[in-house]
C-alpha cells in the first residue's frame, strides 16, 4: 500500500515536471522565433532557417 502510494506520487511529479520543462521550451522557442523576426524587420530572407 505505501509503496503504490510512492510510485503514484513519483510518477504525478515527473509527469508535472515534464509538463513544465515542455510549457517552458514552447514558450523559450516561441520567444526565439518572435524575436527572429523583429530582427530580421519581417524580410523572410533574414530568418536563419
Amino acid at each position: 500500500e505505501y509503496r503504490n502510494k510512492v510510485l503514484t506520487n513519483a510518477l504525478s511529479a515527473s509527469k508535472n515536471f515534464t509538463v513544465t520543462i515542455m510549457i517552458a521550451l514552447i514558450q523559450y522557442f516561441t520567444m526565439l522565433f518572435v524575436m527572429t523576426l523583429l530582427a530580421s524587420d519581417y524580410r523572410v530572407e533574414n530568418l536563419p532557417i
